[in-house]
């Protein structure tokens, strides 16, 4: 995909557990020790087992992880149930929960388990009805995006990892390519819309699939980060939506009332506002839901459809 598209970016760092970390984690880490670890290109380690549409799963294989580890993070589960898989997960892995970068990213630890993606057929349905009333010379495309939501399925993130908290802003987008394809900037296209704004830790936009992966090859070009045998990458779309999800099997992560997007996604503005200035989702998360009108290019398949 090389067309520019109004798209924020989020990346995944892999490497080894190392203290060298703390100092120059990413957006996303696969953790080495025990779980092994994920490099840049490789296939996240995840089993998809689709389901036909039913009220009832089946479950997946018994887990098989190191002797001592703790539980898996299996849906449904709460804040405060998040926090203590955070938690338990880093200890057992010696990394912190939260680690800050070279270039000020901030990385939270997700845990190793299982969430049910997609959405059933009815949901589908629903939302298809939704986008004909709303936009519907836009309507075979949305078929063709919706028909992959289904069916609803349980999938196994086996590896811990770790994921952007916020989205890659201006400033640190700036910093590793030198330039900023934002079209909100003093230098893009919507430049009048902000004015007068210091649009530094706005997340970049306007940034392809082939921007991102460039973003994060030249992240791993660092001494720091090659010194640490770790590696920057972006999120699959299993990681996005298990991220996202966050134990949560209702419409959005705060429920299932539309009402409670204001809290949680920026719907009535045109541009773009610094990142982390709404409610986070159960694991400390930000963003995670958009405008309605980007969500389902923003946060489609992994990582960079923000």
């Amino acid at each position: 995909m090389t067309s520019k598209k109004l798209f924020w970016i989020s990346v995944i760092m892999v490497g080894t557990a190392v203290a060298s970390w703390a100092a120059d984690a990413a957006t996303a880490v696969s953790l080495g020790g025990p779980l092994g670890s994920i490099f840049a290109g490789d296939k996240p380690e995840t089993k998809q087992t689709p389901m036909p549409s039913a009220p009832a799963k089946a479950p997946l294989p018994p887990w098989n992880l190191p002797t001592g580890s703790p539980a898996p993070a299996i849906v449904p589960f709460d804040a405060e149930k998040a926090k203590e898989y955070q938690a338990g997960w880093a200890k057992y892995l010696g990394v912190p929960v939260e680690m800050t970068d070279s270039i000020g990213m901030k990385f939270l630890l997700i845990p190793p388990g299982e969430f049910d993606m997609g959405s059933s057929e009815q949901e589908v349905a629903k939302l298809l009805e939704q986008w004909q009333a709303k936009a519907p010379h836009e309507s075979a495309f949305i078929i063709r995006k919706l028909a992959d939501e289904a069916p609803n399925h349980r999938v196994r993130i086996t590896k811990a990892f770790y994921l952007g908290r916020y989205e890659v802003t201006q400033a640190q987008y700036e910093k590793v390519m030198g330039e900023n394809p934002s079209k909100y900037a003093a230098t893009g296209a919507g430049k009048n819309l902000v004015a007068g704004l210091d649009t530094s830790a706005h997340p970049v936009d306007m940034a392809s699939w082939d921007d991102a992966t460039a973003f994060c090859r030249k992240l791993n070009e660092l001494p720091q980060v090659q010194a640490a045998h770790a590696g920057y990458r972006l999120p699959t779309e299993a990681e996005w939506e298990y991220s996202c999800r966050a134990g949560t099997t209702t419409q959005w992560y705060w429920g299932d009332d539309e009402a409670g997007k204001k809290n949680h996604a920026w719907i009535t503005t045109s541009v773009t506002h610094p990142v982390g200035q709404l409610s986070p989702n159960p694991w400390g998360l930000y963003d995670m839901h958009r405008s309605e009108e980007h969500t389902s290019e923003l946060q489609s398949p992994y990582v960079i459809s923000y």
